[in-house]
Parts: C-alpha cells; sequence; structure tokens
C-alpha cells in the first residue's frame, strides 16, 4: 500500500509558537520582504538565471559527503549536488513542521504489512554529473558505505546500520567490494531499492532523507575515495563540485547532466556557487550587509553587534529572519565524568538559564527551555528542574544534591565549547560563572565546529580531557521524537566517534523504550512512550536543556526564493538565486 506520511505530534504548538512570535500566516510570496517574512513565506520569488552566489560561515565543514555528515547545515547544502529517495518539501513555504516528499524516488515508501521490507522506486533516465547513469545499486553503495564503514566514515548517523539486517556481518564495501554480500538492501531491478529490516519500524521513510544520495562504486575508489570522496564527490543534483580546497573555498557550477524533472524539488539558478569558510564571524555579519556574501552556511544568526545594529536600524531590519529554528541548545553531562547522579543534579539546578539566554541574544535568540523534547515534537512539556521563579538557578536545591553527591563543597570539571561560535562561547561562560556560586569550579575547553565528531563525538577524547559538560545544539533528524531522540540519547547509537550520545546516556530502560516503540504503528502511542523515554533521561540528568533557539538570520537584497526550510532551522538552500 501507499504510506501516507504524517508528520509529527505537535505541529499546531509549533505553528502557534511562530503565530505567537508575530509571523502571521503563510503566504505564496512577497517582494524586498519584511522583518521575518521569510519565516512564513518567499521572499523575493524570481526564476531569474545567473550569477555568483557566495556563501561564508565561520568554521569549515566536518564534510561535504552527504554519507559522512551530520550538520543541519552540510544536509541542507549538500543537497545541491547530492539527491536522497525522499526530502523535505522545498516547494512549498512556511511548513513549520517540514513535509517529507519523493525526491531521486517516484514516491514514499511502499512498507509491507509488518513494516520490516520497505520498497522505494527511483526515476528512470538520469544521469550522474559524469554522464554515467543511475541505478539502485547506487543507492545501496551509499548505504553501505556510510553507514557499514566505521573505520572510514564515522560522522554521520547509523540508523541503517542499527535497522538492516545483517546476517553476515558485512564489514563495509572498502573491504568487501561485493555489493551481493550486503543482505540489508536488495536491488531487483535498476529502478528498485527494497530495505530489508531486523525490526518494524513505522517512521522508516524518515531516515531515509539521510545517506541515500547515489554514489557510482567506481569512483569511491583509490586515492579519491573513503575519506577524499567529498573532495571528487559525482553529483546527482543540480551542481557539481568544480573544486575544494579544504579550509579555503569550495567552488559549484551546474550540472549539465540535471533535469529539473528528475529532481522537482530543488533549483538551479546561479551560474556558480562559492563556499567561504573560516571566515570570523563579524566578518560574516559585515560581507552580508555590505552584499558581498548572500548567506551565512551556519544557519544560526549574526553576532551580538550585528544583532544591534539590525534590529535597530529600520532598513537592515526588514531584511531580517527571526524563526523559531528547531534547535535547541544544551548541555550533555557526561555519566561517566561525573557519574553521581546528585552532582549532575546540582548542575541542573544551579545554572542560571537567563545569562545563557542573554548570550544567544536574549528573546530574539530564543526561549528558555525547561525538558529534552521541544514543544513542536511534544506538547506535553514540564520542568524536571525548575531554576527558580526568574530561572536563574535553584542555589538551595544545588547545594543540597552537593551534600548528596558527597561534594558539599563543589567540584572541578571542564565545559566545553565550540571556540568560533561566539554565542555558545558566551554561553560557556555563563554556566562556568553560575555554577561557581555553588563551588562547582570549570575550566573551559574551546575546539572548532568541524572537530566536533572526534571531540565531543569520540569518548575517548570527552575522558582524556575531562569534559564533563558539553555545550552542543540538536535539532530532530525528522520531526518525530524518534528523530529528536535517537541520536542523543539511545545507548545503543553510541559510538567510538562521530557520536552525539555525548552524555553517555546508558540506562537500559532507555534502551527497552527504544527497543518498543519502533513497532508501534499509531503516532499517540508512539508519543506516550517519547515522552518516557525523555522523562528517564531527565531523571538521569544527563541532558540540560538551556534554550529553545530562534536565530537572527540577514538576507541580501538581491538575495532570491528565500524562505526558512524548518526540516534544518535555516534558509532553504535548494531555492536560492540572484536577482
Amino acid at each position: 500500500m501507499k504510506r501516507t506520511h504524517s508528520l509529527g505530534i505537535a505541529a499546531a504548538t509549533f505553528a502557534g509558537a511562530l503565530v505567537v512570535a508575530g509571523c502571521g500566516g503563510a503566504s505564496s510570496g512577497s517582494g524586498s520582504g519584511t522583518y521575518d517574512a521569510a519565516s512564513t513565506s518567499v521572499v523575493n520569488p524570481s526564476d531569474h538565471q545567473g550569477g555568483t552566489l557566495v556563501y561564508e560561515m565561520s568554521s569549515d565543514f566536518d564534510s561535504m559527503d552527504p554519507g559522512n555528515t551530520y550538520y543541519a547545515y552540510s544536509q541542507d547544502f549538500t543537497r545541491l549536488f547530492a539527491t536522497p529517495l525522499l526530502t523535505f518539501d522545498s516547494v512549498t513555504p512556511g511548513q513549520t513542521v517540514p513535509k517529507i516528499v519523493p525526491d531521486l524516488a517516484t514516491d514514499l515508501g511502499t512498507p509491507s504489512d509488518n513494516l520490516t521490507t520497505w520498497t522505494y522506486h527511483i526515476r528512470q533516465g538520469l544521469k550522474f554529473s559524469n554522464g554515467e547513469p543511475i541505478t539502485a545499486k547506487d543507492v545501496k553503495y551509499a548505504v553501505a558505505r556510510s553507514n557499514f564503514a566505521p573505520d572510514v566514515l564515522n560522522k554521520g548517523p547509523v540508523y541503517f546500520q542499527k535497522y538492516l539486517i545483517n546476517p553476515n556481518n558485512y564489514p563495509g564495501p572498502y573491504k568487501d567490494p561485493n555489493l551481493d554480500d550486503f543482505k540489508g538492501i536488495t536491488t531487483p531491478d535498476d529502478y528498485t531499492v527494497v530495505f530489508h529490516l531486523q525490526a518494524p519500524f513505522a517512521e522508516f521513510d524518515d531516515i531515509v532523507i539521510m545517506e541515500t544520495p547515489p554514489v557510482p562504486p567506481d569512483a569511491d575508489t583509490g586515492p579519491n575515495g573513503g575519506v577524499n570522496y567529498e573532495y571528487h564527490y559525482v553529483s546527482s543534483g543540480p551542481y557539481m563540485l568544480q573544486s575544494y580546497d579544504p579550509g579555503k573555498q569550495a567552488v559549484l557550477v551546474k550540472n549539465p547532466n540535471w533535469t529539473q524533472a528528475g529532481s522537482p524539488q530543488v533549483k538551479q539558478l546561479a551560474d556558480k556557487i562559492i563556499f567561504r569558510p573560516n571566515i570570523t564571524q563579524s566578518t560574516v555579519d559585515s560581507d552580508l550587509i555590505n552584499g558581498s556574501a548572500q548567506v551565512d552556511l551556519a544557519g544560526t544568526g549574526v553576532s551580538s553587534d550585528a544583532r544591534a545594529r539590525i534590529l535597530s536600524t529600520p532598513t537592515l531590519k526588514t531584511h531580517a529572519d527571526d524563526p523559531l529554528s528547531g534547535f535547541e541548545w544544551y548541555a550533555g553531562i557526561n555519566s561517566t565524568i561525573i557519574p553521581n547522579v546528585h552532582c549532575r543534579k546540582a548542575i541542573e539546578y544551579a545554572v542560571d538559564k537567563t545569562t545563557v539566554q542573554a548570550a544567544y541574544g536574549g528573546a530574539v535568540g530564543g526561549n528558555i527551555a525547561s525538558d529534552f523534547l521541544p514543544p513542536w515534537i511534544d506538547s506535553n512539556t514540564s520542568n524536571t528542574y525548575p531554576n527558580g521563579p526568574d530561572n536563574t538557578g535553584d542555589l538551595n536545591a544545588a547545594k543540597s544534591e552537593l551534600a548528596q553527591c558527597g561534594s558539599p563543597a563543589g567540584f572541578t570539571t571542564s565545559v566545553a565549547f565550540r571556540s568560533d561560535r561566539p554565542k555558545e562561547k558566551d554561553a560557556a561562560v555563563a554556566v562556568q560563572a553560575a555554577l561557581a556560586r555553588v563551588g562547582i569550579q570549570t575550566n573551559l575547553f574551546g575546539y572548532p565546529s568541524q572537530d566536533l565528531p572526534t571531540v565531543l563525538g569520540a569518548p575517548a577524547s570527552v575522558h582524556q580531557n575531562h569534559l564533563g559538560i558539553m555545550l552542543s545544539g540538536w535539532q530532530a533528524d525528522f520531526p518525530t521524537g524518534y528523530g529528536f531522540l535517537f541520536a542523543t540519547t539511545d545507548p545503543q547509537a553510541i559510538t567510538q566517534s562521530g557520536n552525539y550520545n555525548f552524555e553517555e546516556e546508558t540506562n537500559p530502560a532507555v534502551t527497552a523504550l527504544f527497543n518498543k516503540v519502533v513497532g508501534l504503528s499509531a503516532i499517540p502511542d508512539r508519543a506516550a512512550v517519547y515522552r518516557q523515554i525523555d522523562d528517564a533521561v531527565m531523571q538521569d540528568a544527563t541532558i540540560m536543556p538551556l534554550i529553545y533557539s530562534k536565530s537572527l538570520i540577514y538576507r541580501p537584497d538581491n538575495l532570491t526564493n528565500v524562505h526558512i526550510q524548518y526540516g534544518y532551522g535555516m534558509y532553504d538552500y535548494t531555492q536560492l538565486g540572484l536577482k
């Protein structure tokens, strides 16, 4: 049967939050725009072709290989040259809970009655940028390399590794290039991809938006293969990689073999796209305002100085948007570094969330968070560790927990943050100052964003550097409780690199709940289990919710087709062009 995709438990909650924020109703398009117009409509709609579109960012990609990345901005951007089976709807603006639609596939997946087999048919007649035909086996190979070769590619999610059958312990294509040995996917013909699951999984359509862009096996070999494939990526999308000098510049040009009918969710407007990494945030902001760059690729918003200037200058403010991004800023509290739950609870109570909110821009930067599951995923939010009526911290409760953990005078640990993100650094300083009030002393540990998979994402690194508290941000891989919670809280998701369960949540009750929820067909039944998972994690005090993020993003006047893609919490990079 054809499955109708259902997208979340609390769509009305998120949409309502946007209305409260003054966004108004969605519309199909507008001219130069007004403040926050791109949150609900397309600003500067246009089919004009030509020009060079410039992206800048204060850090660099963790990887431009869509089979070896987990950052939202990377997944948004790589759709320009890598076409997954399914994707978020980029045609309809203002979808605060985004719809998942076919891209390389002709339709959503067709599941078996017991939800353990999912079948997709890909569009026929498509070609890679090198002229080779795109086939079902190229999709199979893409999943094999991204999920079953962790010694080579280890920065992305591992949903397929977890759920596909693997009776012969297939070691990945770099060790075993015979794809027939990979039993988790079969390809009955050149245009059919069949996924075989170990257990029922009702939300499998959501997973195939990631790591399914086709990869031709013969291009992923030798010195240009594996981790180096990102520098020689063979495109299936509207653009292809002309050059990539890591840390300096990447240049994309139009893929002559791409057709609009082959990938209806993306556009091919600009003649060239240039990406410049490692630009200071103040320079990125200045370049956006003066028009020498069009997009801040990170999508997390301008710095404090630029924010003040934009909000106080009417002509600049009309070019800014401040959507509820779908991200949540939080801290993982590592259960190995800080093994006593009462010590972790002391941190939860002592933090001053108002100073953290100020670090992210005050009310413009987001709302104070009380729970890990955000309101747009689960409307039944709670507050396990109330920080006092003014959210500045409950110091008496924190001191009581310190006494129970045997450290009444406090203890010492480290706070990790991304050093190229000024707002996150300010948040780390705010956490440090708040904890010091109850005797918890912290050392600040900064690292570059692109190193997150090997710093926070490697338990050995976390232990070596004694990272008890790790600031980060998270957005659901797809807008359900599973998409938000699995990678960050499931003990089964812990890996030796590219791990996003930073806190090393190992509660077996959490594992049991995740194993239970995947076989439930009814959305309300799954929602109840996601709430139980969230409650269990919060009781373990391994996650400290901080801010439900908003991001003040600037769009120059010459940027066209601008609207927020809520699947990634930033502008939809597949639609952008120039006047």
